[in-house]
């Protein structure tokens, strides 16, 4: 209610509670296409960063207008680990805590710089699905950091799901 009445986002949007995410995702394209001053539509990159944190601990959107933060994803055939911020095999006696993605930075990749230079992870181009039905489903890749060749999520068939 806060959130609607003051016409602000909340500070983490929780991605699965949109009838249409992909429209969700749609505007924040437009708000940066607008940012970065005669880009069009088509010429933005969205990146997605992983962040340390969790979805219940974001009091606030990122400095600066440099983005939004999204949670609700939840990996599939995998975990996250949270030490060594990578995807990681999941164990038969993994939590079900242990299968949520911790809160998502979106942004433009010319916008800011949370790339880390010198670490030596793949990147896994992770697909995101609406339901575990997969297929129609689709909405769009994040890529996460692997410390594991990515083919191994590709074979295994990891995927976020909302």
């Amino acid at each position: 209610e806060k959130w609607r009445e003051t016409e602000m986002l909340p500070p983490s949007v929780w991605l699965p509670g949109f009838l249409n995410p992909k429209l969700f995702m749609l505007t924040c394209r437009q708000c940066l296409a607008r940012e970065g001053r005669g880009q069009s539509l088509t010429g933005v990159d969205v990146d997605f960063t992983v962040t340390n944190l969790a979805w219940d601990a974001v009091q606030q959107q990122p400095p600066g207008g440099m983005g939004w933060y999204v949670h609700g994803f939840y990996i599939e055939d995998a975990v996250w680990d949270p030490e060594e911020t990578a995807l990681a095999h999941k164990q038969w006696n993994s939590p079900l805590d242990a299968a949520k993605l911790p809160v998502v930075l979106v942004h433009s990749d010319a916008a800011t710089n949370f790339h880390r230079a010198g670490i030596s992870k793949d990147m896994y181009p992770c697909p995101v699905y609406v339901t575990h039905a997969r297929g129609d489903s689709y909405l769009f890749s994040i890529d996460l950091e692997s410390l594991i060749d990515a083919t191994v999520w590709v074979c295994a068939g990891t995927a976020l799901v909302l």
